[in-house]
Order: C-alpha cells, then sequence, then structure tokens
C-alpha cells in the first residue's frame, strides 16, 4: 500500500518508457503534492499525473 503514494513507484504511462513517479510528475509539470492528494482520493496513475483536473459527474451537471 505504502508504494501505491511513494514518489519511487515505478510508472510506465508511455510504453515503454518507465520512470518514477515523481520523475513523471516533473516531466509533465504538475507538482508532486498534487499527485500524491489524487492517488489518495483513488485516481489511477495516468489520471494523477495528467495536467488537467478530472471531471466528476457532479461538476459535469453544473456546467
Amino acid at each position: 500500500m505504502q508504494n501505491e503514494f511513494s514518489m519511487n513507484a515505478e510508472v510506465t504511462l508511455v510504453a515503454p518508457v518507465t520512470k518514477t513517479a515523481i520523475e513523471w510528475a516533473k516531466e509533465m509539470g504538475i507538482n508532486w503534492e498534487t499527485v500524491k492528494r489524487r492517488r489518495y482520493r483513488g485516481w489511477a496513475w495516468e489520471q494523477a499525473l495528467s495536467p488537467r483536473r478530472r471531471r466528476l459527474p457532479i461538476m459535469e451537471k453544473n456546467a
């Protein structure tokens, strides 16, 4: 479980490139704390490392 939120977790976003989560965050221009919060909320690595915010169904109703 600890590795799920670790900056040293190995993540493959673009096959066959594997980097640590913190390396991907730096490359994508995302603050590491943002990535950690997203992972804690249950976001997949691909979503957590995405520069755009995830739209929630409740947000779409009010838009």
